[in-house]
This record gives C-alpha cells, sequence and structure tokens, in this order.
C-alpha cells in the first residue's frame, strides 16, 4: 500500500522513501519487515491500517473497509523473512535517523552540554532529534558514528528531557546506539597525525577543551580498543576514566593501537576527577 504513493527503495530488509505526510526531501520514512512504518522526520509511525487512515483521512472502520473492499492501489510486496534484521538493515535505520535530525544549535542537547561546562564549538557530527522511544517522543543528542574510511556506520543516542537534563528512564540508562560500532568513532575532531581517543562524548569534548588535541569518541571503555584509524594517524593519546574499568580499557586500547605501529600514551584525568568532564567543571569553578 506505501509503496504506491511512495516511491521505496530496498536497504537491507528495510524499504526506505521519503515520507508522505511531511515535506521530506531525505529518505526518512522507513517500512520495516513485519510491515510497519516510521518517519524519523515527523515521527509518523504504525501499521498498515494506521497508514491508511494517516494518508486518507478516515477512521479504523473507514480503512479497513478500503483495505478489504480492495479499493487502494497497491505496489507488489517484497516478502520479507523474519530474520534478525542485518548491519545494513540498522545502518540504513541509523542513517534515515540522522538526515532527519537537526542542527544542535538552540536546543535540549546544546543544553545538555553546556550544563556540563562544555563551552567549546560543537562539530556537526552532534544533531538533535524527538525520538520515539519508550511510549514518548524525547528529546535526543544524536551522534554520528563514522568508519575509518569516513562513511556513516551507525548513530549514538543520548535521551534527555526539555530541560536539557538526561532523561528519567527505567533504570537509569539513557544512551543507546543503533547500527554496527566495530570500528567506528564519533568524530568530534577532523583526523590529525595525533590524535586523542576517549570513550564518549562528554569526555571527548572536555578533553578538547582542556588540552586542544583533536579527539575522536567511542560508546564506551569497551569499544576504545576497537577504532580502526585512517593511515595519517601516526600517535594516539588515549584519554579514559579514573576507575579500574577505565584503566583496563585503555590498557587494552594500548596495546592494540601498538601493536599497529603507532605511538601510544595514556592519560587519566587530573587526581580527584573521575573523569575529564569532572575535571572541566572543576576547571570552571
Amino acid at each position: 500500500v506505501a509503496g504506491a504513493v511512495v516511491k521505496l527503495c530496498r536497504s537491507g530488509n528495510l524499504l526506505q522513501g521519503c515520507c508522505p505526510f511531511h515535506e521530506d526531501r531525505s529518505p526518512s520514512f522507513v517500512v520495516y519487515p513485519d510491515q510497519r512504518y516510521h518517519c524519523f522526520g515527523c515521527d509518523a509511525d504504525g501499521d498498515v491500517v494506521d497508514f491508511v487512515m494517516a494518508l486518507h483521512g478516515v477512521g479504523y472502520r473507514e480503512a479497513i473497509a478500503l483495505l478489504e473492499g480492495g479499493q487502494l492501489p497497491t505496489a507488489p510486496a517484497r516478502q520479507f523473512t523474519r530474520k534478525d534484521r542485518t548491519n545494513s538493515d540498522r545502518m540504513a535505520e541509523a542513517a534515515a535517523l540522522w538526515s532527519a535530525a537537526s542542527p544542535i544549535g538552540g536546543t535540549p542537547a546544546e543544553v545538555y552540554l553546556r550544563r556540563r561546562a562544555i563551552m567549546i564549538p560543537l562539530p556537526d557530527c552532534l544533531r538533535f532529534a524527538r525520538l520515539r522511544f519508550m511510549g514518548a517522543h524525547r528529546p535526543c543528542l544524536v551522534a554520528l558514528v563514522q568508519a575509518a574510511n569516513g562513511d556513516p556506520q551507525a548513530v549514538h543516542r543520548i535521551f534527555l528531557n526539555e530541560s536539557g537534563a538526561k532523561a528519567d528512564l527505567p533504570g537509569g540508562k539513557v544512551k543507546f546506539s543503533l547500527g554496527p560500532l566495530g570500528g567506528g568513532a564519533i568524530r568530534l575532531s577532523s583526523a590529525a597525525p595525533e590524535m586523542g581517543l576517549c570513550a564518549s562524548v562528554e569526555d571527548g569534548l572536555s578533553l578538547i577543551a582542556l588540552t586542544a588535541l583533536p579527539v575522536w569518541a567511542v560508546t564506551g571503555d569497551t569499544m576504545l580498543d576497537r577504532i580502526d584509524l585512517p593511515p595519517s594517524v601516526r600517535s594516539v593519546v588515549i584519554g579514559h576514566d579514573a576507575d579500574r574499568s577505565g584503566i583496563e580499557a585503555a590498557e587494552r586500547a594500548a596495546q592494540r593501537h601498538a601493536k599497529q605501529g603507532l605511538r601510544v600514551h595514556t592519560l587519566p584525568p587530573a587526581k580527584g576527577a573521575k573523569d575529564f568532564n569532572q575535571e572541566l567543571q572543576e576547571a570552571r569553578l
């Protein structure tokens, strides 16, 4: 049904196209293998009945009647399997989300970072979106994860509230990634012969502010030793948290990058600080 009014292109097990419910110049409309749809631009979401109701402005009974009566044009349906989504599916969904996201300036995502004493200009790899998550539309900082060759491969999301604080979610977890992360990095700076590496966006931006070192970030300690760096990088400074997990992750990353022929230095936050963002905030007092 959607294929009759939207030009859909295959991307893995997903179908993508421009959304029919808002002025959409990028393919932010996605049809999933279970026949549900979602738009990352306007948050339109639902199944085929919801689609007919929204498109034709009718109620539930009228939508069912249109579908059962064969009164709607259709496009040949692709037969989806119920296999787990592949990496290409997740990359396509991440790309649609990223395309629909907005510049970060003047949003709760910018407020979130400024409240953490991060006053440097924010890079283009950080954007803002309002995403449906756990039953509500929530403000979200969206960070682009790029492969070593610069291609987008995933997004990292930090869910917030309207005031720019972390969202109050069950279990306290507010950070979620979409797409394959292995080898990728959030490029907070352009590549340089000497690069800083950090385990989070907040600490990476803080390290830039504290040292002026160009920094790439990952989505957690366990990803520090999985970054694939371009050939132009000759040495790395691995910034890590002060706890055992951070120290051990930095040691693993140092061993891996040293084996690749890079000069490696590990850098903890200042004494008494648990991470670089705490060090930055204390320095601003």
